[in-house]
């Protein structure tokens, strides 16, 4: 189980730094803001992590808490998925 814990946090390491070099590399030049229905859409990334999953960086942080409780054997870490 420790392996796979281990396994699980690269990976969701890897997710989130793969979302950010994405955000970093296509903020658009004239600045960065949220999408605004009164001022028109804001940028919106569509490549990249975020052509497979609609929250990757939600799921790259979901796969390192569930790395760390799996390489632990902790049952306290994983209580902290229920919120």
């Amino acid at each position: 189980m420790n392996d796979l814990g281990l396994g699980a946090v690269i990976a969701g390491v890897a997710i989130v730094g793969w979302v950010l070099r994405e955000h970093f590399t296509n903020i658009p030049m004239k600045g960065s803001r949220v999408g605004n229905p009164l001022k028109g859409p804001g940028y919106v990334l569509s490549k990249g992590p975020y052509a497979l999953c609609r929250h990757p960086m939600q799921a790259g942080t979901l796969s390192i808490w569930l790395g760390w409780a799996l390489f632990y054997g902790s049952a306290r870490s994983a209580e902290l998925f229920r919120g």
